[in-house]
């Protein structure tokens, strides 16, 4: 029992040093090449993204606030973390509701620049309209006249109530997997309700 005691003993402190390490290695980054740095005991480095956001939230928002939201990767070790060092700092920290939200996948795959399964509001920008355009609201108009575009494209092939569905049954913590066949399936099953409930009919 001795024995077993002092293991327990060993991976606990096991724990508190790696946590430790971590901590101090995402609070304290050697600064690379071309970017700001402060001298520091250990040499030159900056603020990590963990203290970076105790500093702003501590700033912006006091050391009290209702929501405090992200995606559900960030809850270890960036929030856990940041809120370990917010506390140490103001003891009187304290957010009352944390939100971790799931993916955007495509496909059954997560969205990421490095597998190219998405693109953003700049690529659009960059691919159809004039990058260095002169007048900024006409770029503008543009871009949402292409984008309504798509949309109306989408409403083409799927009824809204169907495209309402797909995105109202995923629960806000799980992962959104957008592919054609997802789709296809929430398109059946308001067709399937709309038939049970005797409603007007919509395009199958």
């Amino acid at each position: 029992m001795e024995g077993n005691f002092d293991v327990m003993i060993f991976i606990d402190l096991l724990h508190i040093v790696t946590f430790c390490l971590s901590f101090l290695y995402y609070c304290i980054q050697a600064a690379k090449e071309g970017e700001p740095f402060w001298d520091s005991p250990w040499g030159r480095g900056r603020p990590g993204w963990h203290i970076e956001c105790s500093a702003m939230s501590a700033h912006y928002l006091g050391h009290v606030f209702d929501i405090h939201g992200g995606g559900k990767d960030l809850i270890f070790p960036h929030h856990e973390n940041e809120l370990a060092q917010s506390r140490a700092a103001y003891p009187e920290s304290e957010v009352k509701c944390w939100m971790h939200n799931g993916f955007v996948n495509k496909d059954d795959q997560k969205m990421s620049k490095s597998d190219k399964n998405f693109f953003t509001i700049r690529d659009v920008r960059g691919e159809f309209l004039a990058v260095s355009s002169i007048n900024f609201v006409v770029d503008l108009h543009i871009l949402l006249g292409y984008l309504t575009a798509v949309l109306f494209q989408i409403i083409d092939l799927y009824h809204p109530m169907a495209l309402r569905f797909f995105l109202m049954r995923t629960h806000y913590r799980g992962d959104v997997n957008h592919s054609d066949k997802a789709l296809e399936i929430a398109s059946d099953r308001v067709y399937y309700i709309y038939q049970v409930l005797g409603l007007p009919n919509i395009s199958h």
